[in-house]
């Protein structure tokens, strides 16, 4: 069934140009793309997506040169663009293998609409841009410039405090004015995932920067790609629900050590390649998480989070971190439980380390102190005195 007038129903898929040169890239990741694009295009059919949101890492390994590199045909209008998903917007935002050969480059994926027939590619600007339709607002940005230090293709263009921190105004002056205009749902994608429990997990620098202003704003859902998972999580102090779709065509892995797991709840998450769709009416939002074969393994709904804040400074804003989700209790069960392992792992190397010098000290003495005295009187006789030095170890 399609959407109605007060519906709004979108894709979003991450990490997802792999091209067919097998010199360069895995068969195995070329078709698991193939599969992901061939199942949203027949999901599309009767689902009727008005766009695709893609978020970021869009030409593997090193992005394209520019704008008519021979990859726009091989790893996306001949995979992405078939079927019902033909004609249809793409929305992109940049990734950090977009970044590989450098700014200019990385700004072609701009260019692109304007220099070619190409209507549907569209990527308004290379820093940050809104889509705002049906009571939906979706602030797109590119994270490298609130944390560029990591990758190195990166650091030196957009490194420098002074950089980031008039990055972060720009994004929080973005998010204000969609804030302001009080829409029904507030998004905000970007590529690297500010909370993650698979192989990169929290980016630190976004947890910094971001993470407060999301709070603050009230957005209800932060999309990203860069861990090759699919993945939700939500936030362990607001309604904050954290959306990654990073597994278009690669497969990543998950955090081992629970100790230092991202601190967001984790619902769902899974290594199975695929996408995400999404409804937005006015009183809620659903997302259904879709493998390659068109199984819906895990999906969610919510109320909006309201009202909106759109004051000119973010400090103005009320506490928004008293307000906890569902899924909280449950969250602060695990830091409890991953405290605790920590806590268990310590304890019990002390005790191994107590048993085993309680073993050496009681160990049973083999001769008497006479006879000690008496072998040592022998062997001073028979030996010349030697002068000992002490040796110290460099660590």
């Amino acid at each position: 069934m399609g959407p109605d007038n007060n519906e709004l129903r979108f894709f979003t898929v991450g990490d997802w140009g792999i091209g067919s040169d097998l010199t360069v890239f895995e068969r195995s990741e070329r078709v698991a793309m193939e599969a992901v694009a061939s199942e949203m295009s027949s999901y599309a059919q009767d689902f009727d997506p008005a766009f695709t949101l893609a978020l970021g890492d869009n030409f593997y390994e090193d992005g394209v040169i520019d704008e008519f590199d021979p990859l726009w045909e091989d790893a996306w209008r001949s995979i992405w663009l078939t079927g019902a998903l033909k004609s249809r917007p793409w929305y992109a935002i940049l990734g950090n293998h977009d970044w590989h050969q450098g700014e200019q480059a990385a700004k072609s994926q701009v260019k692109r609409e304007s220099a070619t027939d190409d209507d549907e590619w569209k990527m308004p600007s290379a820093e940050v841009y809104t889509i705002q339709s049906q009571g939906v607002a979706i602030i797109c940005f590119d994270t490298a410039i609130l944390a560029p230090w990591e990758t190195h293709a990166t650091r030196d263009v957009l490194g420098g405090e002074d950089l980031v921190e008039a990055a972060l105004k720009v994004i929080d002056d973005a998010i204000a004015q969609a804030a302001a205009t009080q829409p029904n749902w507030l998004f905000v994608a970007g590529h690297y995932p500010v909370r993650s429990n698979a192989e990169h997990g929290d980016t630190l620098q976004l947890v910094e920067l971001l993470l407060p202003i999301l709070r603050k704003r009230r957005v209800d859902i932060y999309f990203c790609g860069h861990d090759h998972v699919l993945e939700h999580l939500v936030d362990d102090q607001t309604p904050l629900h954290f959306v990654i779709s990073g597994a278009g065509a690669k497969t990543g892995y998950f955090q081992e050590f629970q100790a230092i797991a991202s601190p967001a709840d984790t619902i769902f998450t899974t290594l199975n390649n695929g996408f995400t769709a999404h409804v937005a009416t006015k009183d809620q939002f659903s997302t259904k998480f879709i493998n390659s074969n068109g199984t819906i393994l895990h999906d969610f709904l919510i109320d909006p989070w309201l009202p909106k804040c759109g004051l000119p400074d973010v400090l103005d804003c009320p506490d928004s971190s008293t307000i906890t989700s569902s899924s909280s209790g449950k969250n602060e069960w695990r830091l409890g439980a991953n405290f605790a392992i920590v806590f268990g792992v310590v304890i019990g190397f002390l005790f191994l380390l107590l048993t085993l010098l309680t073993f050496i000290l009681k160990r049973p003495r083999t001769s008497s102190s006479a006879n000690k005295t008496s072998n040592t009187a022998e062997l001073t006789s028979m030996v010349p005195t030697a002068h000992h030095q002490e040796e110290t170890a460099v660590v």
